[in-house]
């Protein structure tokens, strides 16, 4: 039996040190190389932020990579930042439990991106969706109406400076007096 030291011992308060980040897998490095701007690795979860430019090239390289292949678009998502708006989309392996998280981050005033749609037909309502709420242009797209909101609509309601007009479809809660 061995006695431990009192420098084994974790001090109260002190948080447990982090584990060692794991390696990109070599092959995404190689491939996506400098459409990479910073990436994570734990548990077998790869997170990638990728230069907007390049987030097509990306899905349809992780669509189709051998031996691991992220096949399953299960959710893409805008994002706003305040200084600046973002993407976030979430790839599955079909058989398996492998996620890719990939970011792509969008300057504010004219946010545009290539779209996905060709490379998963998931991302049809998806993309629409991030239009219209957050106004992101997704070059390409194959049908571009707006999906949730009347065709008069101005303005996108999911980003942080959006101001409620006063419009038709609005009506005050007839629960809450003014």
């Amino acid at each position: 039996m061995t006695e431990s030291s009192a420098e084994d011992k974790p001090v109260e308060g002190e948080a447990p040190p982090a584990p060692a980040p794991e390696p990109l897998p070599a092959d995404i490095a190689e491939a996506l190389g400098e459409t990479i701007l910073e990436s994570a690795v734990a548990g077998g979860s790869i997170r990638l932020t990728v230069r907007p430019e390049a987030i097509a090239d990306a899905c349809r390289y992780l669509r189709d990579r051998e031996g691991r292949a992220y096949e399953h678009l299960a959710s893409l998502l805008g994002l706003d930042y305040g200084d600046d708006l973002g993407v976030v989309y979430h790839l599955y392996e079909l058989h398996g439990r492998a996620r890719v998280v990939l970011h792509v981050r969008l300057p504010r005033a004219a946010p545009t991106l290539p779209s996905i749609a060709g490379v998963f037909l998931a991302a049809d309502w998806k993309e629409r969706e991030a239009a219209e709420m957050y106004g992101i242009a997704f070059e390409g797209h194959p049908d571009p109406r707006k999906l949730l909101l009347p065709d008069d609509w101005e303005g996108y309601p999911l980003r942080k400076d959006y101001v409620i007009p006063e419009h038709p479809y609005l009506t005050p809660d007839p629960r809450h007096e003014l």
